[in-house]
């Protein structure tokens, strides 16, 4: 049985990048910790949130005696605070040249979803494996990026010179090097008693 309880304000008159300041302060905060909060905040978004804080509380209350549940309002937690962005209204302001630039006056919608703290923090820990169990997954898989890049060619460069070679084969190499040598300058003076 979920036990989350919402409530909503659609179309608020704020632009949502000034709500999510505030919205952003109360979540996953105990209720009357989100309220001080929002009291004391001097932003305009705070009093549109906890308006809707204190109804999604209100819904919560209601909703228990209708259920005939027991729940304490006091011990709820805001499991989510969302704000996304609602219509715009289109305005413009002349300019000079009979041209107009536009203004977009932005609206919110702000949603707010309490819950009992028991059930919000056995949530919050499943949340937290499964965050925990992608980021070792992440660790396991190769890095991206130039340096990566760069780290992997090289290692593919490596692994496809050959082995190092013994003392043996250079010593051969070395022995073949100075029999030509020796070859050629037996051939210079040959050549060159001919000459004479």
């Amino acid at each position: 049985m979920e036990l989350t309880f919402r409530a909503w304000h659609k179309h608020a008159r704020i632009a949502p990048r000034k709500a999510r300041y505030v919205i952003d302060m109360i979540r996953n905060k105990p209720v009357n910790e989100a309220l001080e909060i929002l009291k004391f905040s001097n932003r305009r978004a705070a009093r549109f949130i906890e308006r809707v804080l204190k109804s999604a509380i209100a819904n919560a209350d209601e909703e228990s005696m209708r259920r005939k549940i027991e729940l304490d309002p006091n011990k709820l937690l805001v499991a989510e605070a969302i704000i996304e962005e609602s219509t715009r209204f289109k305005r413009y302001k002349p300019r000079s040249r009979g041209m107009a630039n536009p203004i977009l006056k932005r609206n919110s919608h702000i949603k707010i979803a309490v819950a009992p703290a028991e059930e919000h923090d056995a949530e919050l820990r499943e949340l937290e494996e499964e965050r925990q169990q992608g980021e070792q997954s992440k660790a396991k898989k190769p890095k991206k990026g130039k340096k990566a890049a760069a780290a992997a060619t090289q290692e593919k460069e490596e692994a496809a010179k050959p082995t190092e070679e013994t003392d043996e084969g250079a010593t051969t190499d070395e022995a073949t090097s100075t029999d030509e040598g020796a070859t050629t300058d037996t051939q210079n003076d040959d050549e060159s008693k001919k000459d004479a």
